[in-house]
């Protein structure tokens, strides 16, 4: 199996991978050298959709245990154009060759000897190779557990990154080829072309700044090339796929602040003043979104202030913990067992104490678990609603007696701040941005509304102007803004 690697296909195939097993799962492409890409995470119940060609092998692994998993019933799947699988199951009906259908390829647990999973139940013990000869093993099984120690340690080094620059090195060579050899490779970034008010696009294989209304507007990009934002002061910075970049930065580079966002421009958990950001990424705020919907039981990822990872992750579900690298949310450690964390080197008595979850996470937890026992015996409870942040600190605002309040991180309310029960419109940003500037020793000076978001319309001496939804500028400086209804006419990504 080591010596697979993809070969060059033109026959396209389309497959849909669905996570039947009750684990977490890695999908991984075996890319032309033989290395393992990790194309996606997937949870219990999830699926992908992935367009790939022929000729092209996959695997699936548990990404806990590392331990490779079936994909219809074998360790490696090589996808079938959708005329072959068709053909498979109807050979008595001709299908047009056009006709594309995306075919299910499924995950499941293999069924091991009993021999096998001993050795698999040795392996959890080990670290190394060559941990084996200490055990004075008969020279068969001492072999067979090293393969399988050795199968474990092999490290995915390479990231879904590599998949998109894998399909342009393989436009570009395919340019070559039919068109001579290329001479110059562009290094061009997305923000360099909107920094010329133009658009970013790589669909010909070479990178490069064309009129905005030339290709297709994404949510991000739309605020640069749609002349209803011609004259919007903060502008966002934008993925190479049009969509939101995860940190956003307001302001200057001595006072301005960087937040993190979601891809479709939904501000999220994490910010850093601006000066203090340049290692700010994003990572674990952007991941932990993605995975924030009804199919996951309890997500116990944690993130720091900044939007990245914490070096310590737990999940509490499979109840195994693991040190990952801040910025990239990399796995650095062997996984263990949850009551095993203090053994990790990035495990901290001091910061962490002996418990993982929070205060605000471990109510969230028990509550889950609650709601959770009831469904499975047909009961649909709802408690009191309240928000985490990604840190397992008390969100923005928490619910009393039917009224929603701006609550700090432990839990206390911020003023006099209060809204109804409905709360689609409480953010909370004002009420809490006075709590982080006491922090620094600072006065935030601009006017919150009585739900505690910020007042649009602000006059804080003789001169007013107007704010975003994060209290800065969106007004030109010099503009005569009379009253809040001026605001409506300027615009602001956030």
């Amino acid at each position: 199996m080591d010596n697979l690697h993809s070969e060059r296909s033109n026959e396209k195939a389309f497959v849909r991978f669905v996570n039947l097993t009750e684990r977490t799962i890695e999908i991984v492409w075996i890319n032309f050298t033989g290395s393992y890409v990790s194309y996606q995470l997937l949870e219990k119940g999830r699926f992908v959709d992935v367009n790939t060609y022929k000729k092209h092998p996959w695997i699936a692994i548990d990404h806990h245990t590392r331990d490779r998993l079936h994909i219809d019933k074998k360790f490696v799947y090589f996808p079938k154009t959708t005329r072959e699988y068709l053909r498979e199951r109807r050979p008595d009906r001709e299908f047009p060759m056009e006709f594309e259908r995306r075919i299910p390829a499924i995950v499941t647990i293999p069924v091991f000897s009993l021999r096998h999973t001993c050795l698999l139940g040795v392996r959890n013990m080990l670290r190394r190779p060559e941990d084996v000869d200490f055990l004075e093993l008969p020279k068969k099984i001492e072999c067979d557990l090293k393969q399988v120690i050795i199968q474990r340690n092999k490290e995915i080094k390479m990231t879904i990154f590599h998949i998109f620059l894998f399909v342009f090195l393989l436009h570009l060579s395919k340019s070559q080829s039919e068109f001579g050899k290329l001479e110059v490779v562009s290094d061009l970034l997305p923000q360099d072309c909107f920094d010329l008010n133009m658009n970013y696009d790589s669909a010909d294989g070479l990178p490069q700044c064309v009129d905005f209304g030339t290709t297709q507007n994404e949510v991000c990009t739309t605020y640069w090339g749609n002349t209803t934002y011609k004259d919007i002061i903060s502008k966002p910075t934008c993925a190479k796929d049009g969509k939101f970049g995860p940190k956003q930065c307001k302001g200057d580079r001595r006072t301005g602040r960087c937040f993190c966002f979601s891809a479709e421009g939904k501000r999220v958990f994490g910010q850093q003043w601006w000066s203090k950001a340049d290692n700010m990424t994003c990572a674990c705020s952007r991941r932990k979104a993605d995975m924030n919907d009804e199919s996951i039981y309890f997500n116990s990822l944690h993130c720091n202030s900044m939007g990245n990872y914490e070096t310590l992750q737990c999940d509490f579900v499979s109840e195994q913990c693991w040190c990952v690298e801040e910025m990239t949310g990399e796995l650095t450690s062997p996984v263990v067992p949850e009551k095993a964390k203090f053994k990790l080197a990035c495990y901290n008595s001091l910061t962490l104490g002996s418990q993982y979850l929070r205060q605000c996470e471990s109510q969230k937890y028990a509550q889950s678990r609650i709601e959770y026992k009831l469904k499975l015996h047909g009961t649909n409870a709802k408690y009191a609603d309240f928000v985490c942040d990604d840190d397992g600190s008390f969100g923005a605002y928490a619910i009393f007696d039917g009224a929603t309040f701006c609550t700090w991180r432990d839990n206390t309310k911020i003023g006099t701040f209060q809204a109804g029960d409905d709360r689609s419109t409480v953010n909370c940003n004002c009420a809490r941005d006075s709590k982080i500037f006491e922090e620094v020793g600072n006065v935030q000076n601009q006017k919150c509304d009585t739900q505690g978001n910020y007042v649009e319309y602000q006059k804080p001496g003789s001169v007013a102007y107007c704010v975003d939804l994060d209290g800065y500028k969106k007004s030109k400086a010099g503009d005569a803004v009379l009253n809040s209804e001026n605001c409506t006419s300027y615009y602001a990504y956030h």
